[in-house]
């Protein structure tokens, strides 16, 4: 065996050490956030509109795509609208024939900004949620459609049976498997019945590339969560067996189905889940 492994394992083991003491004495949000904030000065020309609509500034797109990159925010939203396109085609469901739609961590409109006008151009009624008021603040202002501030935990500002689609895209990778439960719950209470809900979550698949040395541990306990700390950003990782995931869905809604990410041509797996009448 040479060194360079070596040296890679040390600096590796290194890292971890001090990520889970700046953790424990309460710096590692602050820091975690001015690193954001340094990639976002990596921006290059940045203009005031795309598709007829403004684009968030670099700093907002950093906080959702963890990178200062307009083109590939705007292309992965375009990407993810056109396979929850196919999703909804599969169950008879469209965003073009207006339903009431909630989009459940919107950011600053990766998705909205084509999934909004679409709804809305059909009659139908387009709200956005999101616990970071930054981001929900910009779409307010920007885009088409409603935006509220959401809370780290249930309940939702949203009013029961109220919803005939909910999307959450990148939401269950952030969140510890208790609120995962928490907010497949609130889901339910806010769809119609037989309302609709589509959910990402990130698999054993997933997991195999970004933390393979941690598949055991994943399949021992269903449930993974790479930290205790920043919940609901993109410093926490997490992660759910797909038999785990299905088995806790379905303790509030109907699984209709559930591609892992190995499968789906994402990077997350999908769910399908529906209000039970």
């Amino acid at each position: 065996m040479s060194d360079e492994p070596r040296r890679r394992g040390l600096v590796g083991r290194v890292r971890r050490a001090a990520r889970r003491g700046l953790e424990r004495v309460g710096l590692i949000g602050p820091i975690y956030r001015a690193l954001e904030w340094r990639l976002s000065k990596d921006a290059g020309l940045w203009p005031d509109e795309a598709g007829g609509l403004p684009v968030p500034p670099p700093y907002l797109v950093t906080l959702i795509a963890s990178s200062a990159n307009l083109d590939g925010f705007l292309e992965h939203g375009v990407d993810l609208v056109a396979y929850l396109d196919k999703l909804l085609h599969r169950h008879g469901l469209s965003f073009d024939k207006g339903p009431v739609t909630l989009d459940f961590g919107c950011g600053c409109g990766r998705l909205a900004r084509y999934i909004a006008p679409r709804v809305m151009a059909g009659g139908g009624r387009f709200i956005g949620l999101d616990i970071n008021g930054k981001l929900v603040g910009w779409s307010a202002k920007n885009l088409p459609g409603e935006y509220r501030r959401n809370r780290l935990k249930p309940r939702a500002p949203v009013e029961d049976a109220s919803v005939d689609l909910l999307y959450a895209v990148s939401v269950f990778t952030h969140v510890p498997r208790a609120s995962m439960a928490a907010w497949l719950e609130d889901y339910a209470r806010m769809l119609k019945p037989g309302g609709v809900a589509l959910v990402s979550f990130a698999d054993e698949d997933r997991i195999d590339i970004a933390h393979p040395a941690r598949r055991g541990e994943l399949d021992r306990n269903g449930f993974l969560t790479s930290s205790t700390v920043l919940e609901g950003s993109n410093y926490m990782s997490s992660y759910a067996t797909v038999a785990a995931f299905t088995e806790l869905a379905s303790r509030f809604m109907e699984v209709v189905e559930v591609t892992p990410s190995g499968a789906s041509a994402q990077t997350l797996a999908w769910a399908v889940l529906r209000r039970r009448a």
